[in-house]
């Protein structure tokens, strides 16, 4: 039986249920009804509810990529272009809930891009999805370092969205 939290929270939809259609797809379009400042705590010039989701999704996004390739090594190219193929969030939640997951290593991989679409359609959680991307590139890669090679790739992607100097 799930905690009463989870249950409750996920009859609910979270924030990208409520911004239905207003998030960013794979190429960075966003409705313009999403205001600076709406929903999303500011610590800096620009970071609002719009950079949260965009950030997010950036993360779901880089999620697949790196499932998808690590799919092609492990031979499982059919799922891997079912994957690579998603050009908005919709269609990419739409095509993990779709696939069988693989055995094995691959069945981990596929799901680090499911769990990411998920979570983030329910939670609409930008630090999620981040974890998950780094927790997934280090998988990918049998490395942990992994992990931190993903944060400083947010870190720069995050830098440029926010106009500030890179750490």
């Amino acid at each position: 039986m799930r905690p009463p939290s989870l249950t409750a929270r996920r009859r609910q939809p979270g924030p990208a249920h409520r911004l239905a259609g207003n998030l960013p797809d794979a190429a960075g379009a966003v409705d313009p009804r999403i205001k600076a400042g709406d929903e999303a705590p500011s610590i800096a010039e620009g970071w609002d509810r719009r950079a949260w989701a965009e950030f997010g999704l950036a993360c779901v996004f880089q999620t697949r990529d790196v499932a998808a390739a690590a799919l092609r090594g492990l031979g499982q190219v059919d799922v891997a272009n079912r994957l690579a193929a998603t050009a908005t969030f919709e269609q990419l939640v739409e095509t993990v809930r779709s696939i069988e997951p693989p055995e094995g290593f691959a069945g981990e991989m596929f799901g680090y891009a499911h769990d990411a679409a998920i979570a983030f359609s329910i939670t609409g959680n930008a630090a999620e999805s981040s974890f998950i991307a780094s927790v997934a590139t280090a998988a990918a890669r049998g490395d942990s370092a992994g992990f931190d090679d993903e944060k400083r790739r947010e870190s720069r992607w995050l830098a440029s969205r926010l106009a500030v100097a890179p750490a």
